[in-house]
């Protein structure tokens, strides 16, 4: 499984929201400036997460984005399969009409246990630990003038 790019920016999207909001939304030309993505892509991408429920937008003036879901509350796993569909490394895992070999496959058990341990890996991770990152990795960036 390779995470999509759509996948890997909604999630740096996401963390950029919960790192600088102030209770005030948060404009998306600002997380596509910080992020360094495409505008027009970025509200691509966020238009998928208001779908999915974890984040609102809020127009007008001081329009802009905030999470739906405390950080706290919301997994990695939430935020990939919102983007990415179910996370599934080969298609036997979900479907036992993709091989025939399904019901006596030797292989198969490695590629559940495999899957597994994303999926766990995934579910075990909030975007509340990944703010906190952000915010340890901005201090440093502060200290040392970088």
């Amino acid at each position: 499984m390779k995470l999509s790019t759509r996948t890997r920016y909604g999630v740096r999207a996401l963390i950029d929201i919960g790192s600088h909001f102030d209770g005030q939304p948060i404009l998306i030309k600002d997380i596509a400036k910080r992020q360094e993505i495409s505008k027009i892509y970025l509200e691509q991408i966020m238009l998928d997460l208001k779908n999915a429920g974890i984040v609102r937008s809020v127009q007008g003036t001081k329009g802009g984005f905030v999470l739906e879901k405390e950080p706290s509350l919301l997994t990695i796993k939430e935020v990939v399969e919102s983007l990415q569909g179910r996370i599934s490394i080969v298609g036997c895992i979900t479907s036992k009409t993709f091989c025939h070999r399904w019901p006596n496959c030797p292989a198969r058990e490695l590629w559940v246990n495999v899957n597994n341990a994303i999926i766990n890996t995934l579910d075990s991770i909030t975007l509340e630990q990944m703010i906190i990152k952000e915010r340890k990795i901005e201090e440093v960036f502060t200290i040392y003038g970088i």
